[in-house]
């Protein structure tokens, strides 16, 4: 996903021919040319907050955290008032497992757009991750007072409503979330804990697979089916959850079978 943050149109020349080129990579998901193309347009015009920007979501795509929130911090620097890159730092800061880093950041964004649900239900989901769920809930109600339509926030309060034995309450939550989201049909609902645990499951198989494929030839192969293929599935999936409702039918099949090989 691309945004276009930039407030100063001396942060954004059109003839940036480079910039455009690694625009046209991120729409073809060829993140590793988008870096490059951002990388030397950032050459040509030093302080183009965009080029920044929009590395940082590519390099975010390849995993490649560290230099993703290096790009996020110029970014701010460039644009100190900008709610939406410090809701995307909070994500990257997220998945470095800095978690008071990335409630600040989802602090500092609620400071600027108060009144944007989705930055409560950002906040909400690293609550939960970090046990605060009563924080959690606030934040999800909030969200949803504020957009009554968004099924991602009904559905997961009504997670957390469960989890704390609340079923009457959550029962009522997955109601309205199904009504929005699957015009009534209703779908499994997965306990929080379960989908984190796969997910750590799935990251040691990773950094195992990763570490023999790095061994030199002739030592012992890893066959291919073997490379756990929806690992990435499981940040998309959050990023999802931070910035948009449009991908919640996608949501209800992730957590029907979050780590199933394809």
């Amino acid at each position: 996903m691309v945004f276009n943050l930039v407030t100063n149109k001396n942060h954004f020349m059109t003839d940036n021919i480079y910039f455009l080129a690694g625009i046209e990579h991120i729409k073809k998901e060829d993140f590793k040319a988008a870096i490059l193309s951002f990388t030397e347009s950032l050459h040509q015009e030093p302080q183009h907050l965009a080029s920044y920007y929009n590395r940082a979501m590519a390099r975010q795509k390849l995993g490649e955290y560290q230099q993703s929130l290096k790009d996020y911090d110029e970014a701010i620097n460039l644009s100190p008032q900008n709610a939406n890159i410090y809701s995307e730092r909070g994500v990257i800061k997220h998945l470095l497992k800095d978690n008071r880093g990335a409630i600040e950041d989802l602090n500092k964004s609620l400071q600027l757009e108060p009144d944007n649900p989705y930055r409560y239900s950002s906040r909400a989901y690293v609550r939960a991750f970090i046990g605060d769920t009563m924080g959690a809930v606030q934040d999800y109600e909030r969200a949803i007072e504020l957009d009554p339509q968004d099924a991602i926030a009904l559905n997961n309060i009504g997670l957390l409503e469960e989890r704390m034995g609340s079923k009457q309450v959550s029962e009522a939550y997955f109601k309205r979330a199904d009504a929005i989201a699957n015009n009534g049909k209703s779908f499994e609902k997965p306990d929080l804990e379960e989908i984190l645990q796969k997910h750590e499951e799935k990251q040691k198989q990773k950094a195992e697979v990763e570490r023999m494929l790095k061994q030199p030839k002739g030592t012992q192969a890893v066959a291919s089916e073997d490379i756990p293929s929806n690992v990435g599935q499981y940040f998309r999936v959050i990023k999802s959850v931070f910035t948009s409702k449009e991908t919640f039918g996608e949501f209800i099949a992730f957590v029907k079978n979050p780590f199933k090989k394809s």
